[in-house]
């Protein structure tokens, strides 16, 4: 099976569309950036990555991983990946997956 990554990001997500991509077994890593998060927080989905300046996120959805994400940082910098819930670096989950879904 194919594994992929998927980059969830800011603009028009529909949800019939984005959902089972999101849900699919060959999904192996989720990675929100900035307004991207916040779909991610509505549909109650845990990203192994985050990953942004999140100036377009409300605070509570900021608030929430930084709550839920035990290896958050509490003042990430601009642009960083911010392991969430895995404990891989950004260039293994690029180099495991297969696909890449923006």
């Amino acid at each position: 099976m194919c594994k992929r990554t998927v980059i969830v990001s800011g603009g028009m997500l529909e949800e019939d569309f984005v959902l089972p991509i999101l849900e699919a077994e060959e999904t192996e890593f989720i990675i929100g950036v900035d307004k991207g998060l916040a779909f991610l927080y509505e549909h109650k989905i845990k990203p192994d990555y985050i990953v942004g300046d999140f100036d377009s996120v409300p605070e509570e959805v900021i608030d929430y991983y930084r709550k839920e994400a035990p290896d958050a940082r509490d003042n990430p910098s601009p642009n960083r990946f911010i392991p969430y819930r895995n404990n891989a670096s950004p260039p293994t989950i690029f180099s495991k997956s297969k696909k890449l879904i923006l």
